[in-house]
């Protein structure tokens, strides 16, 4: 910058897209590091600002090497034994190592973001305690059982925290006590009630067997097979004029593309 006075002066300038852009992707269904790229080669937007409009809830986790019971010290770099994340419906998650690979951390402590969705923060919440409680990760120190505490915590759960909360008012044995009992990505229940349950699902006129884990939910007892069996609807032929309904997906703004990858 160039001062009145005839001397320059260097001012920041941060024209990136910032760490978080995954949330905004998510609440608008626009991937915008796409269309950053449409528009350094010359295409125009095919759309005005007040048409954005926001939807749902979403949270963005950094998967960072760090110890926080450690004041968040970045953890040395390993080779990463386990690496499995989670995934399902309401889960994103950007990163671009795979299980094998050496973490190098002199530089940059990041593994990768976890993002997940839901209708409201309720939902977000429950989405994300499950993908972080099945996010393995093994050969390094994370910061998931940090991420996993904080979903516990009252005032964060309420959305009343501060930016000084850490700081001011949670307790570090708490911290400490979390890497005592998560081991990152490892669901540490095991007095945990776990139902399977089938279904066939289908999707764009294809169909797939589905084996879904019900954690703390209530068994369903085993029936007679024959039991009841009239009185069950037949199903759909070729020639029935019922309509199915698979799940689809799309910007709505761009269609065919929708970062949220919601159902």
């Amino acid at each position: 910058m160039l001062g009145p006075d005839a001397d320059f002066y260097f001012l920041e300038v941060n024209t990136r897209i910032q760490v978080e852009h995954p949330v905004t992707e998510l609440l608008t269904g626009v991937d915008i590091v796409k269309w950053q790229l449409r528009i350094a080669a010359g295409e125009p937007l095919p759309y005005e600002q007040s048409e954005i409009t926001t939807e749902g809830h979403a949270i963005e986790f950094r998967i960072n090497a760090e110890n926080a019971a450690e004041e968040f010290a970045p953890a040395p770099g390993g080779v990463l034994e386990t690496y499995d994340p989670p995934g399902g419906i309401g889960v994103r998650v950007d990163d671009a190592i795979r299980q094998g690979d050496e973490l190098v951390t002199d530089y940059d402590s990041l593994v990768a973001k976890l993002l997940v969705y839901g209708r409201d923060r309720t939902e977000a919440i429950a989405r994300a305690r499950r993908a972080l409680a099945e996010f393995d990760v093994e050969g390094i120190v994370t910061i998931v059982p940090f991420h996993r505490l904080m979903l516990e915590d009252d005032r964060f759960v309420a959305g009343r925290h501060t930016t000084k909360y850490l700081d001011e008012r949670l307790d570090h044995d708490r911290i400490e006590d979390a890497y005592e009992r998560y081991d990152a990505g490892t669901i540490s229940q095991p007095d945990e009630t776990v139902t399977e349950r089938e279904f066939t699902v289908e999707v764009n006129d294809k169909r797939f067997d589905v084996t879904l884990e019900d954690r703390g939910g209530v068994p369903i007892a085993d029936s007679d097979p024959e039991a009841g069996s009239e009185d069950r609807p037949g199903q759909a032929g070729p020639d029935s004029t019922a309509e199915t309904s698979g799940a689809t997906g799309g910007d709505r703004r761009d269609a065919g593309d929708d970062p949220r990858g919601r159902r």
